[in-house]
């Protein structure tokens, strides 16, 4: 399993990608996180068009090898262990969001690059 898999796969399960708030130990007076991903998703489906074969090979190729640097996977295991603890502060649950944002986007790549690749044979 290549780092970004394996890394995207540790923000899924921590954060979930469904309902898009932090996890469930935060009090009930924590605000759900606000969810852009199904209309920034259906954006980047229509600009990447990776089905029509438009993503080059060599391209793809770089798409999948775009991964968060080890530095950013200890914040987001501390970041997500404040949030199981319910100690996350307000600029910590955006910086939290901000993560949440790019590795949504950075799963929608990947995939996108994927698919590309395998159109192409």
């Amino acid at each position: 399993m290549s780092p970004g898999i394996k890394n995207q796969r540790l923000i899924n399960r921590s954060y979930g990608r469904t309902h898009r708030s932090l996890p469930v130990s935060q009090s009930s007076a924590t605000l759900p996180l606000v969810s852009t991903a199904v209309s920034e998703g259906l954006i980047w489906d229509r600009v990447i068009r990776a089905e029509e074969g438009l993503v080059p090979p060599d391209v793809a190729r770089f798409l999948l090898e775009l991964d968060f640097p080890e530095d950013d996977l200890n914040r987001l295991e501390d970041l997500n262990t404040r949030a199981n603890e319910g100690l996350l502060t307000a600029s910590e649950r955006e910086e939290l969001e901000h993560y949440i944002h790019v590795g949504d986007v950075l799963s929608l790549l990947h995939s996108k690059a994927r698919r590309s690749l395998a159109r192409r044979g």
